[in-house]
């Protein structure tokens, strides 16, 4: 007979394993590589909110408006517009500089973007505003006198090809800050221009009842399109025949207070020009060479 108490279990041998002291590190590994969903969506919602903070900031900071492309735009920006030239993007009173004529007929400076020329730095800051707005070269021509401003009588001002610009301080703030000097008057001092009799403005005719001289077609154009009175002052004689001295033959000319237009049919790109009337008196270097002036035929008075 077998001994049968070998095959009993004993009660100690139901009892479990006891628990390690330490836990295998790679459980630990396994565990930390796994974050639980409630801390990787808190994570997610704290990056949100500190980008959306930062895009405020920015929004803020610029006004109401930001251009994300542009703001994270990379890349090469070698092509990017480095010039010296000055610039103007805002004339007085904040609005940009405009152009009086189509900005393609030989004015420097009057596009929307305000692009001068080289020889822009040769202007006065204080009138540089002022020739771009109202026409550049094509009104006034290139300067012709050296930095710093001229001074006479207590008036500053700058010599240019064709208008000598003065700073009136007085009216500071105003469109009279800068003004063309009465360079007209003074090239044809001690001529006595014959006047027009009255007549009734017409399309394409208008009378000058300050001057009393009349002002027409092409002349007359041009004189309207380019700051009329403001730029040009009055008419102060009427058409004439002068020999001008850049190519010795005879042009139709009207003098006015502060420019001499010329007739130039043969230009189809500019017929109307402004003569050489500040290098004439800052150089001293020509004078009127006008046929005698008649007296202007009279315009019937109509109704």
């Amino acid at each position: 007979m077998s001994n049968q108490t070998d095959d009993l279990v004993h009660p100690h041998d139901l009892e479990p394993d006891p628990e390690p002291d330490e836990i295998p590190t790679a459980i630990l590994e396994e565990d930390e590589d796994q974050p639980t969903k409630g801390m990787t969506l808190q994570t997610i919602a704290f990056g949100l909110g500190i980008f959306l903070i930062i895009l405020l900031v920015l929004l803020i900071a610029s006004g109401g408006s930001i251009n994300l492309f542009k703001f994270f735009q990379r890349g090469d920006t070698s092509n990017q517009n480095t010039t010296l030239n000055p610039l103007l993007a805002t004339s007085q009173g904040g609005s940009g500089i405009q152009s009086r004529g189509n900005g393609s007929d030989g004015f420097y400076g009057v596009d929307g973007l305000g692009t001068l020329p080289n020889y822009a730095v040769e202007i006065a800051p204080e009138l540089l505003g002022y020739w771009a707005k109202n026409g550049g070269e094509r009104v006034f021509g290139r300067p012709i006198s050296p930095l710093p401003l001229l001074e006479e009588n207590g008036r500053k001002f700058q010599w240019f090809e064709r208008a000598r610009l003065e700073l009136w301080p007085e009216h500071a703030g105003t469109k009279y800050e800068v003004q063309p000097g009465r360079v007209g008057v003074e090239f044809t001092r001690g001529l006595d221009f014959p006047t027009q009799e009255f007549f009734v403005n017409r399309p394409g005719l208008q009378y000058s009842e300050v001057t009393q001289h009349g002002i027409r077609g092409a002349f007359l154009e041009f004189w309207q399109n380019n700051g009329g009175v403001d730029v040009f002052g009055y008419p102060i004689s009427d058409e004439l025949q002068e020999v001008l001295p850049e190519d010795k033959a005879f042009h139709t000319v009207q003098y006015f207070e502060r420019a001499r237009f010329e007739l130039h049919p043969n230009d189809a790109n500019q017929p109307v020009k402004l003569g050489l009337l500040g290098t004439g008196l800052y150089k001293q270097n020509s004078q009127p060479n006008i046929i005698e002036p008649i007296k202007p035929t009279a315009v019937p008075v109509t109704q």
